[in-house]
């Protein structure tokens, strides 16, 4: 699976710094438009186009909305990395008085086609909801 990245801040409320500015998403227009061409190279049935809204920190909420796959291309995939604990997750609950999987459970549609990935510390009932919907979720500590 080729993923490919919607990334537009380096933190929440801050913009992209240094490296960061290289993976930038101008817009989610622009995205769609990469997306497009590069599914137009995806010919092999070996390979998969995925989309990916990185983080709370990256991709701010409101855009990670608008970004999620709207289309019913079942070979597409949506990944999301979302971070449970540590500094990015007190930052999402001090900015959004949510942690970032219940942002993700609250905002996004979610289902089969949806997988999320680094977070290992949510909580339960976080991970019934977001179970429920039929999504998965990868851990990579």
């Amino acid at each position: 699976m080729l993923l490919n990245a919607f990334y537009t801040t380096g933190g929440i409320a801050r913009p992209l710094q240094g490296a960061q500015r290289r993976f930038e998403s101008p817009s989610a227009e622009a995205y769609w438009t990469q997306m497009d061409r590069l599914a137009a190279r995806c010919d092999s049935p070996l390979l998969t186009l995925g989309v990916v809204a990185h983080s709370v920190r990256a991709a701010r909420s409101r855009r990670s909305r608008r970004s999620t796959p709207k289309r019913s291309d079942a070979s597409s995939g949506s990944t999301c990395t979302w971070r449970s604990s540590g500094p990015r997750s007190d930052e999402c609950l001090a900015k959004h008085g949510r942690r970032p999987m219940e942002l993700l459970v609250d905002l996004l549609p979610i289902d089969g086609n949806l997988t999320a990935v680094h977070c290992t510390h949510t909580h339960p009932t976080i991970w019934r909801g977001f179970s429920r919907r039929a999504a998965r979720s990868v851990f990579a500590p």
